[in-house]
């Protein structure tokens, strides 16, 4: 295991804890549940980057981001919404369902199809956060049909531009416009 045993990982291994701790919090503190799971997040972006200057074998990395990610952004944004739901119960359960998998559905694909500037369906850290912010911050409905939604764009084969891309793109823009 010592092989294993990196920053990247190291940090990866704190989203995951992050993530843990926001299922602990849903009942009690959902505002601190969901500021976890925007910590898992940015986490997450930086375990990335660090595992891709890094270089070597990222086999193990990339399987542990997969299963933190799965928590953090899949499992905890579903028991929230299950957990809000209790007026309908029925419809919660069932969307909360459908958004793990079509979350894990997502990180599977991310998987075996990785591409250059842009992800294929929404990436699990924005669904997640924005699932959170429905389950605690809107009405019922709303939660119940904006989770479906984010569940739908999550399996879409819609594309979604990654953070060095669109920054990238910026980058290129301020140059063009230079006398």
């Amino acid at each position: 295991m010592r092989e294993h045993l990196n920053l990247p990982n190291l940090i990866t291994s704190g989203s995951l804890s992050a993530g843990f701790a926001a299922l602990l919090l849903i009942p009690t503190q959902p505002v601190v549940a969901t500021v976890l799971v925007v910590v898992a997040a940015v986490l997450d972006g930086i375990d990335g980057a660090l595992a891709r200057r890094r270089g070597g074998d990222l086999t193990f990395g990339a399987q542990l981001d997969s299963l933190s990610d799965l928590l953090c952004f899949c499992v905890v944004p579903a028991v929230a919404l299950h957990h809000v739901t209790a007026s309908n119960a029925a419809a919660g359960a069932i969307i909360a369902g459908l958004f793990l998998l079509a979350g894990a559905w997502r990180l599977a694909r991310f998987a075996v199809l990785q591409r250059r500037g842009h992800f294929v369906g929404l990436p699990t850290p924005v669904a997640g956060i924005l699932a959170m912010v429905l389950a605690f911050w809107t009405p019922t409905v709303a939660a119940l049909l904006g989770t479906t939604l984010l569940a739908v764009l999550m399996v879409s084969g819609l594309r979604f531009p990654t953070v060095a891309w669109a920054a990238a793109v910026v980058q290129a823009g301020r140059h063009s416009n230079r006398p």
